[in-house]
């Protein structure tokens, strides 16, 4: 029988390796359409970067065993974006990109957590609305528009819906990928994501809001898939059978308190814990089973 510690050394490697196949789906993304030098650092990277994410905790019972560890990890939601483009040429890249900030609704202000009922400029987004990723590498400088621009509305629609598409199936590949790592590790019932509820939920959600354009720039706002690749902290449940160890559960750590479920607050010179507004002291969030 393969030893727990074997088997969670082989479970990572293969999620690294997920990581690094996922990466190279959205370098192609962004290199279709993003201006040159557009793209998430992650899609970039290496192969010989990625490293096994390592356990940082192990908790043995009779039946079961929790183990905690922190990976790299895409997420599947779906998000408001704006989305400058640029035209070069006689077609239109992407070279800004910004995701809906949640933290304050889009208005730019929230409360502030360290002087409750005061309303301050988001420390998110800096009051715009929108945040821009921090591992998003925007290209340098803009390329320049091309001499003989003709009407942009039809190419600018026909860009943002080529775009949606190609994104769409990105993620839905890179679900399949996930799924066949998945199978290899988990119980037959449990799997992070369902790819068909979740591609339904895209192609009836995922679509162009408003834009305003320019003859060389134009601003989108569209509802994605938001696609960048996270660090966060994760906990397994690995159980026994026919002695064969299996993924049996899957928790995320909320990542507003990073798994604690509180966080400590100076006032009036003095240091308190307070519970966490985002898990309300759970501090960790089941992950999706199908």
């Amino acid at each position: 029988m393969q030893t727990l510690p074997d088997f969670m050394r082989e479970f990572l490697r293969a999620d690294q390796e997920l990581r690094r196949r996922s990466n190279e789906l959205e370098r192609d993304l962004w290199a279709r359409f993003g201006l040159n030098g557009f793209c998430f650092s992650e899609s970039v990277r290496d192969a010989r970067s990625y490293e096994p994410g390592k356990m940082e905790s192990l908790q043995k019972s009779e039946q079961k065993v929790t183990i905690t560890s922190t990976i790299l990890g895409p997420s599947c939601d779906l998000t408001r974006a704006r989305f400058t483009l640029v035209r070069v040429k006689a077609d239109w890249r992407i070279a800004g990109l910004g995701y809906f900030c949640r933290i304050c609704a889009g208005t730019g202000r929230a409360v502030s957590p360290k002087e409750p009922g005061t309303v301050k400029v988001c420390l998110i987004c800096g009051g715009l609305g929108y945040f821009v990723p921090a591992n998003l590498k925007a290209p340098a400088s803009t390329a320049p528009a091309s001499e003989n621009l003709r009407s942009t509305k039809p190419d600018l629609d026909r860009f943002m819906h080529e775009f949606l598409v190609a994104q769409r199936a990105l993620v839905a590949r890179q679900v399949e990928i996930a799924n066949e790592m998945w199978a290899s590790f988990a119980v037959p019932q449990f799997r992070p994501a369902n790819l068909a509820t979740i591609k339904r939920q895209w192609d009836d959600q995922t679509m162009v809001h408003t834009f305003n354009e320019s003859a060389e720039d134009a601003v989108v706002i569209a509802t994605v898939v938001r696609t960048w690749q996270t660090e966060s902290r994760v906990r397994y449940t690995v159980s026994v059978s026919n002695n064969v160890w299996w993924i049996t559960g899957l928790e995320y750590a909320c990542p507003s308190c990073n798994g604690t479920g509180s966080y400590l607050r100076e006032k009036d010179g003095a240091t308190e814990e307070m519970v966490c507004m985002v898990c309300r002291g759970n501090a960790w969030f089941p992950g999706d089973c199908s």
